[in-house]
């Protein structure tokens, strides 16, 4: 490659990776959490999973008899859209009530949200329920808290960190192999930073190339729908739908308000081992509605495993169908980019699952750490004598907003789930509001603090001890507040509870660790870095 077009890819990989850096660097923090979204939920709510029956799946409600129960309690059904959600890492099922068709039925206009124990069918508010840490990261992995705009921005990030990817690669692609083996961590700042930056860039490019691809295709489909017209419904598709169509044959006069049991029991006959974990019915109890049923197979069969269907009572035809046993080319791209995104890959035994995760987890701070010392270069090559002083002053302030931002987002979280664990029950309607002011005002204070400290080394130094103190302080509030110490949840089989107390006990003790061998004698000692940049990593 000529000078001139490695100099275009150089900056195009530079330029592309400021731009998007502290997004991209919520994205993963965010979603390395997000990972351990069942583990942060019982951790939330051991004692009420503890006091509750589980179910496996809603084939064990009897959902016909549920929605008579809420009939009864005063919630009219008749003309609503009405979905159920299930997990396994929640005591309750949680219901919605859409507004209803039927202007002449009470409250037609009022939507429910509601949360169901599955045993009893005894009904709450679902904003009275828990507000999980685990959906809040969850959204915030998709900058969900500001709507479809935020939804797409983080398509937007993705689909340019795959062209911050691509542009690396050319511009380090001569010295790959040699540049893989090489650490010199005595060298100037910058080569240090470099070194760093391009050996776990390196290590991660599989892993972060993976992301970027499917987080692009969740948030933006523009890679995989085009092709969805371009292959035909196969055979076996076909196949599929006459067996659920002999299978559930109702006329379309009969009473609709029994049929949703029936129907799942069919499902059983057709695809052996179905789960569900979610039912959509539209326009319950008239001859129009609709049913679509989602769920999965027996993950032990194949790396896919999630079907669904959606079936029409007045037609009594299947409309919609994925079926994992063959899927349709676009359906079963997306079904493995959603595995690999998810780190779901069938039923591997609970510590190979947990071994799983963690690996995911490594890589996805291993990017944060990529992001971080790819801003770090971009300072350092940018404070030389050459540049003019207003040109470095700005650059400065860059680099003390973009570390604070990001490196304060570590100590808030500890913090916020550490104040989730306290939050009593009667404030469970406010925990929502209660969880965004300590984790994103608590973040924009830090931030604000450690912007005007204008000192990356103190930002960085104090965020990683302040972390460190209170992810210890996560288990031991746990411990405390319900007796739920790590070596209890290990000796009881409560794993997903252990396992996010040790998460943190670990994360807190590799911590503490690095804040002391951090050594500020010997970065004052370099002297092409100015004082206000002194920073370790």
């Amino acid at each position: 490659m000529n000078k001139v077009n490695y100099n275009r890819f150089f900056h195009l990989h530079t330029v592309t990776g400021i731009v998007i850096s502290i997004g991209l660097y919520i994205i993963f923090f965010a979603g390395a959490f997000t990972l351990f979204w069942d583990e942060i939920v019982a951790w939330e709510n051991a004692s009420a999973i503890a006091d509750k029956t589980q179910i496996s799946s809603l084939n064990d409600v009897d959902i016909d008899q549920l929605i008579q129960k809420l009939e009864s309690s005063g919630y009219t059904v008749l003309g609503r859209d009405i979905s159920f959600y299930y997990s396994d890492s929640e005591p309750d099922l949680y219901v919605y009530l859409s507004a209803s068709k039927d202007s002449l039925q009470p409250n037609a206009g009022k939507e429910y949200e509601l949360s169901v124990n599955p045993k009893t069918y005894v009904t709450e508010n679902y904003k009275d329920s828990k507000y999980s840490m685990g959906f809040l990261f969850y959204r915030l992995h998709y900058f969900y808290q500001l709507g479809m705009f935020g939804y797409y921005l983080a398509g937007l990030v993705s689909f340019f960190f795959l062209f911050a990817i691509v542009t690396g690669v050319i511009v380090h692609w001569k010295k790959i192999i040699s540049n893989f083996y090489v650490f010199r961590p005595w060298a100037k700042l910058k080569t240090v930073w470099t070194d760093a930056h391009t050996v776990l860039g390196m290590i991660g490019l599989p892993f972060q190339f993976m992301y970027a691809l499917t987080g692009a295709m969740f948030c933006l489909w523009v890679l995989v729908e085009p092709l969805e017209n371009l292959f035909p419904e196969k055979e076996t598709d076909k196949n599929t739908i006459e067996m659920v169509d002999s299978e559930f044959a109702y006329s379309s006069n009969e009473d609709t308000s029994h049929l949703i049991t029936p129907f799942l029991d069919s499902l059983q006959n057709v695809w052996k081992g179905f789960a569900s974990n979610s039912i959509e019915v539209s326009d319950y109890g008239n001859l129009s509605n609709t049913i679509t049923v989602s769920g999965t197979l027996k993950k032990t069969k194949q790396f896919y495993h999630h079907a669904s269907i959606t079936y029409n009572f007045a037609t009594n035809k299947v409309t919609a169908l994925t079926d994992p046993n063959d899927l349709k080319y676009t359906k079963a791209v997306y079904e493995v980019a959603g595995n690999l995104h998810h780190a779901e890959y069938g039923e591997i035994g609970t510590w190979q699952n947990y071994m799983l995760k963690t690996i995911y987890f490594l890589l996805t701070l291993i990017t944060c750490f990529v992001i971080i010392t790819g801003v770090l270069i971009w300072l350092t090559a940018r404070d030389k004598k050459h540049i003019p002083e207003k040109q470095r002053k700005f650059n400065a302030q860059v680099g003390y907003i973009y570390l604070a931002l990001c490196l304060t987002l570590y100590p808030i979280t500890a913090l916020a789930f550490i104040v989730s664990k306290l939050i009593p029950e009667s404030l469970n309607p406010e925990r929502k509001l209660i969880l965004y002011w300590v984790l994103f005002g608590g973040w924009l204070v830090a931030s604000i603090f450690f912007w005007f400290k204008k000192n990356n080394y103190f930002t960085n130094k104090y965020t990683l001890l302040a972390g460190g103190v209170l992810g210890l302080g996560i288990p031991l509030v746990n411990g405390l507040s319900t007796g739920n110490w790590f070596w209890i949840t290990f000796s009881n089989n409560n794993y997903d509870v252990f396992a996010f107390d040790m998460l943190w006990l670990l994360m807190a003790t590799v911590s503490l660790y690095a804040v002391f061998k951090i050594n500020d004698k010997s970065l004052t000692k370099q002297k092409e870095v100015k004082e206000g940049f002194k920073s370790v990593m």
